[in-house]
């Protein structure tokens, strides 16, 4: 594993990497096979260098220079990996103000690469499979690639979204596992690509009922009345009762947040912070 002992290593490991990516901007633009596994060898030495940079034995410097570069530290297991992505893509803007931040004076304005911001959700992809190597291969045999991964993250992650997945399907075994289902055996045909839920009309003759055929109505319309339905038992038998997803990705690195307080930082010279923006070997 890299050595890091001062801010100096950080800015030449974040050096290092973007002449490692410089030979796929050209042909990043096409979506040739061999411009695809480009991007995801890429991303695979960005997830090395993540590594490196989130070891908590690295938490001091990697304060220092994210401060540097006005960025906050995260703590979720996506969100962790978003300001190192953002030092490992972005670039120094030398034709604005200067800037501050922290308590930090004079800094040269940073710009996040906008474009780059998703492969935060491809690093915690990573993490989620288990891939510690084979980053092509990985991403390659993934269902849907790279934007399949991200939108896997996305749905297991995101604890705001009103559609998550996971939790949609969390909700919807609450519900069959309080249910009492009734059998019925009928003729009816069932199209093979009904779905799980399924809508059937009947007609109710003194409190039976006699099933009178299929409802084409469409799957994704019998699907969000079972979501309402799980989601109404949630409520009633309250938020414990739907299991908990654990994350098998850690929680991030808290040791870092502490060290980007304001109290951390009185002891950054500013001084230092302008040279190492400009590339100068500064030890910190």
């Amino acid at each position: 594993m890299t050595s890091i002992n001062s801010v100096a290593d950080i800015e030449n490991m974040v050096d290092e990497f973007r002449v490692s990516r410089s030979e796929l901007v050209a042909a990043s633009d096409d979506f040739s096979v061999k411009s695809r596994q480009s991007l995801y060898s890429m991303l695979g030495k960005a997830k090395e260098a993540c590594d490196v940079l989130l070891n908590p034995e690295n938490a001091e410097f990697v304060a220092k220079a994210l401060a540097i570069r006005q960025l906050c530290v995260k703590r979720d297991p996506v969100n962790q990996y978003s300001p190192i992505i953002a030092m490992l893509f972005g670039s120094w803007d030398h034709n604005v103000p200067k800037v501050s931040f922290q308590g930090l004076q004079a800094l040269t304005k940073f710009k996040p690469a906008r474009s780059a911001e998703k492969y935060a959700s491809v690093m915690a992809w990573f993490d989620l499979k288990g891939v510690t190597d084979d980053f092509i291969g990985a991403l390659d045999g993934n269902e849907g690639k790279m934007d399949g991964a991200i939108k896997e993250v996305r749905a297991r992650f995101n604890p705001k979204a009103k559609d998550n997945e996971q939790t949609v399907q969390e909700r919807i075994d609450l519900l069959c596992s309080n249910m009492e289902f009734s059998t019925v055996t009928t003729e009816i045909e069932i199209p093979a690509d009904a779905g799980d839920f399924v809508a059937l009309w009947a007609r109710n003759v003194n409190g039976k009922l006699e099933v009178g055929g299929y409802l084409p109505i469409k799957k994704e319309t019998v699907h969000k009345a079972v979501q309402v339905k799980a989601k109404a038992l949630e409520k009633e038998l309250g938020p414990d009762a739907r299991k908990s997803v654990e994350s098998p990705i850690g929680e991030g690195s808290t040791e870092l947040e502490v060290l980007i307080s304001d109290d951390n930082l009185d002891g950054l010279n500013p001084e230092h912070s302008a040279s190492v923006q400009e590339g100068v070997d500064v030890d910190a």
